[in-house]
């Protein structure tokens, strides 16, 4: 065993990472085409939000959607304007490269994303891990099941996974160099951030503050009104192109998407609401839901409520609409779930949640539920060191279980992303704890350390 140590020390970080790399892509698309072989991608328990993208796409590949009918070109587009359009212009690329009759050739992009995720992942926990540490977060998130279950999906999380990488390295490098050219890429990032997902606007505003954290100190403070107004500037010449877009599409000031139009048509005080995504399940009353149970359609309720709130009942459940208090903790429960043990209703009350079969739950515990206290732990000794590049993954990770919790369903979809923080901060804190008690104190020799 010592042999094989001091051999792998030998070995160069560059060899190991291209078969990391390696290996990761050959696992990627292994689980994706195993998801798809003989799948029917039309099934809706195969491909669902899937289609969206793929339809926007369409819409921007045949050059169609800047036009004001665009929802009414293809019989396939349910909400096609619902999602803000980075996404879906990078499927463009790719499908315009390889055609529309290959869908299920996702794999392959999703096998690159997942590359690159492993390379950015092994660079921020370089700055935090010494020496061949950094390779461990990475190789967790190869052989991770929850992203596997995305590797034969068009969706969007594998970008989202990388892009919450991406701001982390941008963040650590403004507080190693404090240098405008960082601010200047974090503006860009940040805008493509929010134009791939809004629910991720929240990015700019974090990282906004991070920047007057980072360059109030004395020693940069001629650098400090240079530092906003860059970020700012930048970030609103980058909003301004598709708020454009948007202002010819409905007549009005939105943001993003019509989402994000739920908020801004408030602040700007129109009449008549946006065509938006809302949550029409969580106006439904008794008689109401007493309705769908019997088999009837119900005007307030989607065909997934509906199927959800049946689902629900047939396993002994009533739905009934949640209390803002109620919302809050089952969403939240169901976000960060560590194991499961009973069916419950997320989202307004009418979402149905089935309690895991035990496979999964050991495949949860073994890949996610053991580092959780460990992460909790990195994130206390982030506190107390003042190291701000773990105090952003943190908050990070609050602020997006707060929205997600209050303002749409607690899926554990939507916290997977997150993982890869759970991970580093993990394998952080199992590395503080290991040294201290093993080498003592004294002789611990972290590679960085990034305070404001």
């Amino acid at each position: 065993m010592k042999e094989f140590i001091l051999r792998l020390k030998r070995v160069n970080n560059n060899s190991i990472l291209i078969l990391m790399v390696v290996l990761c892509i050959i696992v990627t698309l292994f689980f994706g085409y195993r998801y798809l072989h003989n799948a029917d991608i039309h099934s809706s328990a195969v491909w669902v939000d899937d289609w969206d993208y793929i339809s926007y796409s369409k819409a921007i590949f045949n050059g169609i959607f800047l036009q004001e009918d665009l929802g009414k070109q293809e019989s396939e587009q349910y909400h096609i304007d619902e999602v803000p359009p980075l996404f879906p212009m990078l499927l463009a690329v790719y499908y315009n490269i390889v055609g529309y009759n290959h869908l299920q050739s996702i794999v392959f992009l999703n096998a690159l994303l997942n590359a690159l995720i492993v390379i950015v992942m092994y660079y921020v926990g370089k700055r935090l891990l010494p020496g061949k540490y950094a390779f461990l977060p990475p190789f967790l998130w190869i052989i991770y099941y929850n992203r596997l279950d995305f590797s034969g999906r068009v969706l969007k999380e594998p970008i989202i996974t990388l892009f919450l990488l991406l701001t982390v390295v941008l963040i650590q490098r403004l507080l190693e160099k404090r240098k405008l050219r960082d601010v200047f890429w974090l503006a860009v990032l940040c805008s493509a951030f929010s134009h791939l997902d809004e629910r991720y606007l929240f990015i700019s505003v974090l990282c906004l503050v991070m920047i007057i954290v980072i360059f109030r100190a004395k020693a940069y403070r001629s650098q400090f009104a240079k530092a906003i107004l860059l970020f700012i500037v930048v970030c609103s010449l980058l909003y301004t192109p598709w708020m454009i877009r948007n202002y010819k599409r409905y007549n009005r000031i939105v943001i993003l998407s019509p989402r994000t139009a739920m908020i801004t048509d408030k602040i700007f005080g129109y009449d008549e609401p946006a065509k938006a995504i809302l949550d029409l399940s969580a106006n439904l009353n008794k008689a109401e839901v007493d309705s769908v149970i019997k088999g009837y359609d119900v005007a307030n309720a989607d065909t997934v409520t509906e199927k959800s709130i049946r689902r629900a009942y047939k396993n002994g459940i009533i739905p009934y609409k949640y209390n803002w208090g109620k919302r809050l903790w089952y969403n939240t429960i169901s976000f960060w779930q560590p194991f499961s043990y009973r069916d419950f209703m997320i989202g307004s009350g009418f979402k149905y949640q089935e309690k895991w079969g035990l496979r999964y739950n050991f495949i949860v515990l073994l890949q996610f539920t053991i580092f959780l206290p460990f992460a909790v732990y990195a994130i206390i000794l982030g506190w107390k060191k003042r190291a701000m590049d773990i105090l952003f993954m943190f908050a990070v990770m609050f602020i997006n279980t707060v929205q997600h919790s209050i303002l749409g369903a607690g899926l554990a979809r939507y916290r997977t992303v997150m993982d890869v923080y759970i991970y580093i901060l993990a394998i952080y804190a199992v590395w503080e704890i290991v040294s201290f008690r093993v080498m003592g104190n004294d002789k611990r020799k972290p590679e960085k350390s990034y305070r404001a």
